[in-house]
Order: structure tokens, then C-alpha cells, then sequence
């Protein structure tokens, strides 16, 4: 299956990675820019704009945190590629054990930031049931659309860590090199996370992690 790698750049946007001709979404073959945008700053809201960008921005939050944590899994996936070929293959060395309890620790932050990515996204789509309107919320968005999208990315990034999850129980115990190279790969692009919804989501909120 076709990958689209992502990782969140400092702006917020996933950028785009590995070979183009792997990735599924191919518009996505170079960084997405935020472009510069006049509009209102988190102080300047009021009423259901505050709050709808307060649960937005925790919710963007927690998909860093998620990208985050892949990214570290990534460099812990390389760095068993790199030690497999040291290895005696009839034993675990104690490398490969350190390895792994790091591994499990990057696969509990995964899991608890999509448990977060969930439970705002619940909590979005009751605000928006509360409140429905089809007037952008704080910037061309309605809150409706708002939970719409979330719900995307929620659901994607489930998927993919269910992927994670298989290969987080299989990859420390494999003993194939070439397998061993497809679990890494896996791992390293996210073949059910489509960078551009979350990249428009986070251009729609003009998400800065420092606001």
C-alpha cells in the first residue's frame, strides 16, 4: 500500500517524506506552507470562538505529540536495523532488550495521545451539537466542519496505530533480515494518515504551538 509519511514541522505542518513515487498522496511531495493570515489571535477571541479554538488547540496538541512519539519510534526502528546485523541470532543480546523497553515507552505515548485525539473529538462533536451553526467558528470554518474533520483524523490516526501496535508485538522477536526491513518501513511511513486533512485543519486553526 502507498505511504505518506509525516512528521510535524515547527509551524505545525506535517511536512511530507520518502521516495514520492511511495506515498499515496502525491500532492504532498514537498512541505505545505501556512501562508500569513490577518486573523484573530487566541486572546481575541470570545464566547464560542474562545472555547471552540481552546479544544481545537488541545486537539492539535495531541496529534503533535502523536507524530512526536512516531518519530522517535522511527529512530528506534533504525537502530534495531542497524544492530540486527551484530546480533547472534540463537539469543537476545542486552542491546536489543534496552532497545526494546524504550520501544514499549514510545508505544504507550502513542496510545495515550490518540486516547487524547478521541476524547476531544467526542467532546468537539457535543459542542457542535450544542451549537450547531454553519458560520465559520473563528476563521473560515464552521463548528460543524470543525468536528467533521477532527473526526477524520482521529479515525486515521486509530488505523495507524493499530499498524503500530502489530508491529510493536513482532518486530523485537523477528529473525528474518529482510522481514526485520519491512517491519522498519512500516513503522516509518504512515500508509493510513493522509497528511493533507490534518495539514488543513491545522492551516484552518493557524495552529502555533506557542500561543
Amino acid at each position: 500500500m502507498a505511504a505518506s509519511q509525516g512528521r510535524l514541522s515547527t509551524g505545525g505542518i506535517i511536512e511530507a517524506g520518502g521516495d514520492s513515487s511511495s506515498r499515496n498522496d502525491t500532492s504532498h511531495s514537498s512541505p505545505i506552507i501556512t501562508p500569513k493570515k490577518s486573523q484573530p489571535s487566541y486572546l481575541n477571541l470570545s464566547g464560542q470562538a474562545k472555547s471552540g479554538y481552546r479544544i481545537a488547540r488541545d486537539f492539535a496538541l495531541n496529534i503533535e505529540k502523536w507524530f512526536g512519539a512516531h518519530e522517535n519510534g522511527t529512530y528506534f526502528c533504525q537502530a534495531l536495523s542497524r544492530q540486527y546485523g551484530r546480533c547472534e541470532l540463537e539469543r537476545y543480546p542486552v542491546e536489543l532488550k534496552n532497545l526494546s523497553s524504550k520501544f514499549e515507552s514510545i508505544m504507550s505515548n502513542i496510545t495515550l495521545a490518540l486516547s487524547s485525539v478521541e476524547a476531544i473529538s467526542v467532546q468537539y462533536s457535543a459542542l457542535a451539537k450544542l451549537m450547531p451553526c454553519d458560520d465559520p467558528l473563528f476563521n473560515t470554518w464552521s463548528i460543524t466542519k470543525l468536528s467533521r474533520e477532527m473526526d477524520k483524523i482521529y479515525k486515521m490516526l486509530k488505523e495507524e496505530t493499530n499498524v503500530k501496535r502489530v508491529i510493536r508485538e513482532n518486530v523485537f522477536h523477528c529473525r528474518d533480515e529482510d522481514l526485520l526491513e519491512v517491519y522498519v518501513s512500516a513503522w516509518e511511513f504512515n500508509t493510513q494518515i493522509k497528511s493533507s486533512t490534518i495539514n488543513l485543519f491545522l492551516i484552518e486553526l493557524d495552529f502555533d504551538r506557542n500561543k
